[in-house]
């Protein structure tokens, strides 16, 4: 699918639902940089409605949802609803807006929360949303014979990613190789971690593999490691509060519909 055909569904969706998408990104495996050959676009969006949407003493379902048989797998979230979550420190919310593909960006929403991320993140709730990805992914696959690949690649990226807000207590980057870059050390490891990101490039969405012996023993500790960390870790937190902000542009994004 081209960037064109993503924007044309976009603009569909702004029709069909009578809405102004204001930010769209490729979020999931591509935003990351493991695609397979049978990933779909996972494309996710804020949208504004016009101002009569909003004066309503009953309220409306605030998520559009849109699939087809192209590999087209869109949500959006209305604005009140995306604003929301990203006061509350919403991991998906923050990675959308640190995708490395963008599609739509319009009255420059992008920038405005990201002058205000430092404010608003929580690095414990980011912590413990990344390290219970990666406990489940342990739980549920990992100590099988023969391992999806997106599974190991979805367990690592996210205790790299809890490594990431304990060193820098900020959100960690979307794409994978970033993250390996900077948190892994260990040639041998980065190595293994470039054969999976090959491997999984070429191979089917639920192919599987043996993760070599190394690298199970690296996940295991680091997932070890980040556990113990997190019973101790003490979040740095601003003292102020921001949300005027955040009502400030919540109400000219709606009001100028």
């Amino acid at each position: 699918m081209t960037r064109e055909n993503i924007l044309q569904q976009l603009h569909e969706i702004e029709v069909q639902h009578n809405v102004r998408i204001l930010y769209a990104v490729e979020s999931g495996s591509r935003a990351w940089g493991f695609a397979s050959t049978e990933s779909d676009w996972d494309v996710r969006f804020i949208y504004v409605h016009p101002i009569e949407w909003y004066l309503t003493v009953t309220p409306s379902r605030d998520v559009i949802e849109v699939m087809n048989d192209n590999g087209f797998d869109a949500a959006g979230w209305d604005i009140r609803k995306a604003l929301t979550l990203f006061r509350k420190t919403n991991p998906a919310m923050l990675e959308w807006l640190h995708s490395p593909i963008v599609y739509i960006d319009k009255d420059c929403l992008r920038d405005n929360l990201l002058n205000l991320e430092q404010y608003y993140f929580n690095a414990k709730r980011g912590v413990y949303h990344y390290y219970h990805l990666a406990s489940n992914q342990q739980i549920r696959f990992l100590d099988k014979r023969g391992v999806e690949l997106k599974r190991y690649l979805y367990y690592l990226r996210s205790l790299l990613a809890c490594k990431w807000i304990f060193l820098n207590g900020t959100p960690p980057p979307v794409p994978f190789a970033e993250l390996v870059k900077t948190m892994v050390s260990n040639r041998t490891v980065v190595e293994g971690i470039d054969n999976i990101l090959r491997l999984k490039s070429q191979s089917k969405e639920h192919d599987k593999e043996i993760i070599s012996a190394e690298l199970q023993s690296y996940g295991k500790a680091l997932i070890a490691e980040v556990g113990n960390q997190l019973a101790t870790y003490a979040e740095r937190k601003s003292p102020n509060d921001y949300d005027s902000r955040l009502n400030q542009l919540l109400f000219q994004l709606t009001a100028c519909q």
